[in-house]
């Protein structure tokens, strides 16, 4: 329970933290994207402005560009830094303006146009002497105009921007986690109390039962002794002993998690999992199933020794139960390291089942989950099985997986 808990705990984190993780990127690049948007418009508004006005920008522009007047429309231009270069047919330069910028020497001017002729675009970006230009090219009459602008100032104040903003964002995300975190076992509470509500109910509801098919099967053995065996005993018997067994898995997949009579000590897992596939095997035979094992010896793990041997009993009675015809069951268990205790261990269990395709798999591990094929006199189950496996493994500390390839589903458990 507290495992299922504080492993519900973990997802809702995860997902909150996911949302307003994509949330605040979203929103910090759109921010970043209308700040350099913005920026390199009012530069290449003011480059045009400049290549239509002779190469000057004049208080027209700061008049119409912010709807001021005054001195502040006057320094406008100081504070923007560009020199302008004009160029005849053949692309021979023919004059150099270099009034408004202090850190370009003509012969720079000059190496930056020949440069800008190569391009195939009439605006774009590029860097010279610890400073980067925008630069426009137009046209006017038979002679074209390219006007440079230092945006180095500009590039900046986007790049503190940037930073500022994803340093702020890491910021506020941790801070997020930190309450959600704190805030995160009182708004799993309501499902908290749903399971808790679910398992007293699965006890109570599993001791009570208990009762009337003691009763029952009580009854029947006393017909038995009275008139005989018959099909109506055998089958009343049989459905007795199928809800015994049901009642009895309902109360051991409640009560996973809760603390145990028995203590966990180190179990001999390679002695274990020869144990239970050798009581497989005249099943196997019986049914015509290849049986083939790959046991690494003297891997150990820390565990209720009962629990390990249910799990193992249920992994392999799965397998052989839907195994295909004349199909084989392959049971491995190795140390991923060579190592035996204290290592990662590996324990598959495969069998052949051609319909594998069409089984979802990710609903395996539900409780009273069951392919339709699988209802039928033959193959009875309650449809458990695999979530008490999975209870199993989870209370190992470990983790089981399944997937199909090649004609076989094969179930791991990594502990």
């Amino acid at each position: 329970m507290k495992h299922m808990v504080r492993k519900l705990q973990y997802k809702f984190i995860a997902i909150s933290t996911l949302a307003i993780l994509i949330v605040m990127t979203s929103l910090v690049a759109l921010i970043n994207q209308q700040f350099y948007s913005n920026a390199f418009r009012d530069i290449y508004d003011a480059m045009d402005f400049i290549a239509r006005h002779d190469g000057e920008l004049t208080n027209d522009y700061g008049s119409r560009k912010f709807k001021i007047n005054g001195r502040m429309v006057a320094e406008l231009r100081f504070q923007l830094r560009y020199f302008t270069v004009w160029v005849g047919e053949e692309d021979v330069i023919d004059d150099v303006n270099l009034d408004h910028i202090n850190s370009v020497s003509e012969e720079e001017a000059e190496e930056y146009t020949k440069k800008v002729l190569t391009f195939s675009r009439e605006r774009g970006r590029l860097t010279g002497n610890q400073s980067s230009y925008c630069y426009l090219v137009s046209d006017k009459d038979q002679d074209k105009v390219i006007v440079f602008m230092d945006y180095t100032k500009e590039l900046k104040n986007i790049r503190d921007l940037r930073r500022f903003s994803i340093w702020l964002s890491l910021a506020c995300l941790c801070f997020f986690i930190l309450v959600v975190t704190f805030l995160s076992r009182r708004a799993i509470e309501p499902v908290i109390r749903n399971m808790e509500n679910q398992k007293r109910f699965i006890t109570n509801a599993g001791h009570e039962l208990k009762t009337p098919l003691a009763i029952i099967s009580a009854n029947t053995e006393v017909l038995e002794m009275m008139e005989g065996e018959n099909e109506w005993t055998r089958s009343t018997m049989n459905q007795v002993q199928r809800l015994t067994d049901l009642v009895n898995k309902l109360v051991t997949l409640a009560r996973l998690g809760e603390q145990q009579e028995e203590k966990a000590a180190v179990v001999d897992l390679s002695a274990c999992v020869a144990d239970t596939v050798s009581d497989f095997g005249p099943v196997a035979d019986r049914l015509s199933i290849t049986l083939e094992t790959s046991i690494e010896p003297d891997l150990r793990i820390t565990g209720v020794e009962s629990h390990v041997k249910e799990l193992l009993n249920i992994l392999c009675d799965n397998a052989v139960k839907y195994c295909d015809e004349g199909g084989k069951v392959l049971v491995s268990l190795a140390s991923a390291s060579g190592r035996a205790h204290g290592k990662r261990i590996t324990l598959t269990v495969s069998n052949s089942y051609q319909d594998g395709e069409h089984v979802d798999l990710s609903r395996f591990f539900e409780r009273f989950y069951r392919q339709d094929s699988s209802h039928s006199n033959e193959k009875a189950g309650h449809g458990i099985g695999l979530a008490m496996a999975e209870g199993f493994v989870e209370e190992l500390k470990g983790k089981i997986a399944v997937r199909y390839r090649d004609g076989m589903i094969h179930f791991r458990v990594d502990f």
